[in-house]
């Protein structure tokens, strides 16, 4: 895995700052809605709904429905971004992509919208069925399937960008959903699979840690005296919209690194 070629490949390309400029852009409306999120909570379904009963079981029904709904709003950056595996996987990682034949870059993106989102649905589907079981939405009392529905997130956690590359390389959205198929890539290179999350928590936590100490900085540099809650929904929204479109081109060349290795390993073997 070539870390540092994932990070800086986009430098390479003359016209970077305007193609991820427009990234930062379209990153608006979902970094809007991670900002509304983060201020409001967990909704209060009770209130706004009513029947005390039932309002964890709707709670959590937002919360599995919040996180398409962000990437639905996503959708031409994830065109965007299948094109950059695309690229990485076809040998030629410069120039990036062009925001051109747009009609494409949203069919791409949706289709991305879709394996992401049914990947994600039978761990979303799970703790819908499983909350009203939890009474008060803590989960105590079903360890069993608490535990169930982490390892199903984490193993989707790490197959899921071998579904990814799928897609963007034959472009169809049944390759992205032949579940056999993935995870007979991820087999191929496993190391690689596994390695692709780490990356990926250790950026975003490095990211986020960086954006909530400059926000820190230049608010009480204003004068003013920011609470840790308003230093984490500010800064966390300033990362989304500033380093998130940076950090998917570098995680999306990984992914077209990792998945490239993952073909060439049968010939490997024989030899």
């Amino acid at each position: 895995m070539k870390l540092r070629r994932a990070l800086t490949f986009l430098f390479q390309d003359p016209r970077w700052v305007s193609k991820l400029g427009i990234a930062m852009v379209l990153n608006l409306v979902p970094a809007a809605l991670i900002g509304y999120r983060l201020i409001t909570g967990s909704p209060s379904a009770a209130s706004v709904l009513g029947g005390v009963s039932a309002s964890t079981l709707q709670a959590t029904a937002f919360d599995v429905l919040w996180a398409p709904l962000v990437g639905l709003a996503m959708v031409p950056l994830f065109g965007f971004l299948l094109r950059i595996t695309r690229n990485v996987v076809a040998g030629h990682d410069v120039p990036l992509p062009e925001w051109s034949a747009f009609g494409g870059l949203l069919r791409d993106g949706l289709k991305l919208w879709g394996v992401v989102s049914l990947w994600a649905l039978p761990a979303g589907l799970a703790r819908i069925a499983a909350s009203p079981l939890a009474g008060d939405g803590s989960g105590g009392g079903w360890p069993a399937i608490d535990a169930t529905i982490t390892v199903v997130s984490l193993i989707v956690f790490v197959v899921q960008p071998a579904a990814e590359a799928r897609l963007a390389v034959t472009g169809s959205l049944v390759a992205g959903l032949d579940v056999p198929a993935v995870f007979a890539t991820v087999r191929r290179n496993l190391g690689g699979y596994l390695r692709l999350p780490l990356v990926l928590l250790v950026g975003f936590g490095v990211g986020i840690g960086l954006s909530m100490g400059l926000v820190a900085l230049v608010w009480r540099a204003l004068g003013g005296a920011p609470s840790r809650r308003e230093i984490t929904v500010v800064g966390m929204t300033v990362a989304f919209v500033l380093l998130l479109p940076y950090t998917q081109f570098a995680l999306y060349h990984l992914y077209g690194q990792v998945y490239t290795r993952a073909q060439i390993q049968p010939r490997r073997h024989m030899r």
